[in-house]
């Protein structure tokens, strides 16, 4: 009977197992050691570089991560959760051309998967293919009509097409699904803002300000909107949450700047559109009232 290698009392298989809990607990310190043991055991198995690779990216180590991934295709090319997972990496570094090609090739192997689908469409929008962007989100739920990813993605792509009023109804249908989806309670909130619609936008960005206290695109959006609604005072408060968990945030200066003229508090809304000048050059250009400058010589 042959004896099974081990590191410090423990299998290959069980390093590896031992990795998986730590994963699943977000503790990817802990499983990366575990990973490097299984791996030490038996450099062989695709499945030990896809999961060491993937805890590598939740570190925020994405080339190493790839270095991983790419062990484990050539180990096992056939694997189209190998494929989607270095696609998802690629995509989170930017690279989406790239990821276009792994989840083109996961969608080879397996073109009945809805997550992938939802995927593909996620690259293309960000390359700016939008229709076809569409196409693959249709196709995804299609195959699933309760993919809430799937609602939200294509609610953002409807978002850049300016279709808005057909991205409030995916951000809609996608909450329907996961209702503690803080990003499509913003989509929907900036889709009703840029139709136009403050008050309804406003609802939105306090939802999602009721799951994330800290979020700060609802901080900022919320302000702009309240802006629009001449509400100035709830602007200010608003914008001055944004800027205490983002202090270059430019345009949240910027529009703060604004709503305090409005309430003829003329010194600190010019201090404020210098800070956003020097934070933003090009907001020089931005059209501004220039009777402030009256009021305080």
């Amino acid at each position: 009977m042959k004896l099974r290698k081990k590191i410090d009392g423990m299998t290959e298989e069980e390093w590896y197992n031992r990795g998986r809990i730590f994963a699943d607990l977000n503790k990817h310190k802990g499983a990366l050691e575990c990973f490097n043991k299984a791996l030490k055991l038996n450099s062989k198995e695709a499945h030990i570089w896809y999961d060491k690779g993937i805890s590598l990216a939740a570190l925020g180590k994405y080339k190493e991560a790839l270095k991983c991934l790419d062990k484990a295709i050539k180990l096992n090319p056939n694997k189209i959760f190998i494929w989607v997972g270095m696609g998802r990496v690629l995509s989170y570094m930017g690279n989406h051309r790239e990821a276009q090609k792994c989840f083109n090739k996961a969608l080879s192997i397996v073109p009945k998967d809805s997550d992938d689908w939802s995927w593909l469409g996620l690259v293309l929008s960000f390359l700016g293919r939008l229709n076809e962007a569409l196409i693959c989100y249709n196709q995804a739920l299609a195959l699933n009509p309760k993919n809430a990813d799937a609602w939200h993605n294509k609610g953002v792509t409807l978002g850049k097409m300016r279709r808005y009023a057909e991205a409030i109804d995916c951000f809609a249908r996608s909450l329907a699904l996961n209702s503690k989806n803080v990003d499509a309670w913003i989509g929907m909130g900036f889709a009703f803002e840029c139709a136009g619609q403050y008050t309804d936008a406003i609802v939105c960005y306090n939802q999602a300000l009721r799951l994330n206290s800290e979020n700060v695109i609802a901080w900022y959006n919320k302000g702009f909107s309240l802006y629009r609604l001449g509400r100035y005072a709830d602007a200010i408060v608003c914008f001055d949450r944004n800027l205490a968990l983002d202090p270059k945030n430019a345009f949240a200066w910027y529009y703060k700047g604004l709503a305090l003229y409005a309430l003829d508090r003329y010194n600190e809304a010019i201090k404020c559109r210098e800070k956003a000048i020097k934070l933003n050059p090009d907001l020089k250009k931005k059209e501004w009232p220039e009777k402030v400058y009256g009021k305080i010589r």
